[in-house]
């Protein structure tokens, strides 16, 4: 997805952005499967790594965007066929490699603070104006590359928690103390070597063996030439029991530590939601056609498909409004006030934001 925004804003050359989405309609429109041909098979997903699947579609998405950066890199030519198939390949392990370390560092537990998602937000270059973060061309950024907040902030918390991951393994290396001795010995050591040369020459008339000899010989001393099956250990042990000897903690101590790492302990809550926007030039219009989906929601209808055929929101309408999980951070204030204060199943609106006006229904509170 970064990688989507970076190709979006590379020398801000939106002409050229605007170019790519005309072809990715394009690709939509005649089948992308079809042309693409990724050959995963007929099974409805493209890998399974340690029971998470990945999908054709995030298969298909990828191949996209890595076949555009390697037709650029080739000045536009079309990759040719016996790579195609090598460069898939290449991807979908990568695509793999990427689960696994996803399950891993869920399976460990790690997280994102709230805090460490929104500096690293506001340090993206993309979303500066003049070195300082804009709300405005964040927003404008993701738009353009066709990337809802949510999910922006889904992968950016993925990628945050493999770093964690890989930081924690580098962190993790040591050498023990016979270790860095033989190193620093091995590295100051002077050897004074003194040596004689043979030449063969002077001994091969005088040898006489033949090879008939030479396999008799062999065979009566065989056991001399093998060399039993050994191996050369090193271990260290920790013990738990050694390392808590050492360690003394009051009560205050303890409270302090868990004050400071607070921040990073609490999970803040995150609702799952869905949203129909209409906006307008005439504000009453707006406000008119707003409640009238309003009291079509209230009714009964369907709320997935009023967003299908009212919503105005490039990111959500086609998903039925869906917004996924969010947290409070993640919508500007009217919106978020209005969506923290719903019970699970309420529909309510029209809320007014700068971006038109909203009606949302609460289906989730995590």
């Amino acid at each position: 997805m970064l990688q989507r925004i970076g190709d979006a804003l590379k020398g801000q050359k939106w002409l050229a952005y605007l170019v790519l989405g005309a072809l990715a309609l394009v690709f939509a429109a005649w089948g992308a499967y079809g042309i693409v041909n990724l050959n995963f098979g007929g099974s409805d997903y493209a890998a399974e790594a340690n029971g998470a699947k990945i999908s054709l579609e995030e298969a298909h998405n990828r191949w996209v965007r890595q076949q555009t950066q390697w037709q650029q890199r080739l000045g536009g030519m079309e990759i040719p066929p016996e790579l195609r198939k090598r460069f898939q390949d290449q991807m979908l392990e990568g695509m793999i490699g990427e689960a696994l370390i996803d399950e891993r560092t869920q399976s460990l537990g790690y997280r994102v603070s709230t805090e460490a998602l929104r500096e690293a937000v506001q340090q993206e270059p993309a979303f500066q104006v003049g070195g300082q973060f804009s709300p405005e061309a964040a927003k404008g950024v993701l738009a353009q590359a066709g990337i809802s907040l949510a999910d922006y902030e889904r992968d950016l918390r993925t990628q945050a928690r493999r770093a964690q991951l890989e930081g924690g393994i580098r962190a993790s290396e040591f050498l023990t103390p016979a270790e860095r001795a033989r190193l620093a010995e091995l590295e100051g050591q002077e050897r004074e070597v003194r040596y004689l040369v043979l030449p063969v020459e002077r001994f091969k008339s005088a040898a006489g063996v033949d090879d008939a000899a030479v396999q008799t010989y062999y065979k009566a001393h065989q056991a001399e030439y093998m060399t039993p099956e050994s191996a050369h250990l090193e271990y260290a042990q920790l013990s738990l029991a050694a390392l808590e000897a050492q360690v003394t903690a009051s009560d205050a101590d303890l409270r302090a530590a868990y004050e400071k790492a607070k921040g990073r302990l609490e999970v803040p809550e995150k609702r799952h939601a869905r949203h129909i926007l209409i906006t307008g030039k005439d504000d009453a219009a707006a406000l008119a056609q707003a409640e009238k989906v309003l009291a079509e929601a209230k009714a009964g209808k369907d709320f997935g498909e009023l967003a299908k055929q009212y919503s105005q929101d490039p990111g959500s309408a086609k998903n039925g409004g869906d917004l996924g999980w969010a947290e409070r951070s993640a919508f500007v204030a009217p919106f978020a006030d209005a969506l923290f204060g719903m019970k699970v199943g309420e529909i309510k609106g029209p809320v007014k934001t700068q971006f038109g006006y909203h009606i949302l229904r609460l289906d989730e509170i995590q």
